[in-house]
């Protein structure tokens, strides 16, 4: 288990320095935009639970203005853009936007979201549902 979680560790590092367009993640990663994590309270929660987040293969992609955050790193102008143009029909008082593997807006929340829900809505997914299944097939 230490080893798998290297090994994702590693390939999710050299992946992100290979994204150029939010579209890069697509059928790898869910993501959460989060939009203007002012006080940083969602990355502190996040923090704590990045087993649950590496489970459901969700990462976290932060949008302060028009600049977009990945693993504490600022993406180039183009993945910043291709962020703004996937959530511009997003209402601004929602502060969070779940984006599935397929690409496509599956929900969005606003900022006093708890983070659960977010996994029990990605949990009820039919991939992540499928996933899970998979999972507990190859257990020993």
């Amino acid at each position: 288990m230490f080893f798998k979680s290297i090994l994702i560790l590693m390939v999710n590092f050299f992946s992100i320095n290979k994204t150029y367009h939010i579209n890069d993640f697509k059928w790898k990663n869910r993501i959460l935009v989060v939009i203007n994590d002012l006080k940083n309270n969602f990355s502190i929660k996040a923090d704590s639970l990045k087993q649950e987040f590496d489970e459901r293969d969700l990462i976290i992609v932060y949008l302060n203005k028009e600049n977009a955050f990945l693993n504490n790193r600022k993406m180039s102008k183009h993945f910043s853009k291709s962020v703004l143009k996937k959530i511009k029909n997003i209402k601004r008082n929602q502060h969070h936007i779940l984006i599935g593997k397929d690409g496509y807006i599956k929900n969005s929340y606003s900022s006093e979201i708890k983070i659960e829900k977010i996994f029990h809505d990605i949990d009820r997914m039919p991939m992540r549902k499928h996933e899970m299944k998979d999972s507990k097939n190859n257990l020993p």
